[in-house]
């Protein structure tokens, strides 16, 4: 499940811009990402970095949707309601590592699969 914080709308323009064939849910009024404890705001000198490294590789910033001082993160929860990955970021442009949280889903699933 992927948890925005737009509109319905622009979860749509999500899901369909991406192919995205997991649910999409979003929570304009932010609790969701206020109960799991994601920053907000700030960034300073990471932030620039961030941005820098993302222009280096092609990547340039376009309109923003949702709030754009609400950071994100990748929360890997079973079925169980244990929480097996945990990332908040702390600045735009902080990601987890990919090869962690697939190492964590395929972790989670293969449990689930042998219950």
């Amino acid at each position: 499940m992927i948890v925005g914080n737009g509109t319905p709308e622009q979860a749509g323009d999500f899901i369909d811009g991406y192919a995205v064939t997991t649910p999409v849910y979003t929570d304009p009024s932010l609790g969701i990402h206020r109960a799991v404890g994601a920053r907000r705001g700030g960034g300073g000198w990471r932030l620039i970095r961030n941005a820098l490294r993302a222009l280096r590789k092609g990547h340039f910033q376009t309109r923003v949707l949702g709030d754009p001082q609400q950071h994100g993160g990748v929360l890997v929860i079973t079925r169980s309601g244990t929480v097996a990955y945990r990332y908040l970021s702390e600045v735009a442009g902080d990601h987890p590592d990919p090869a962690e949280v697939v190492q964590t889903l395929e972790r989670v699933t293969g449990a689930d699969a042998e219950r």
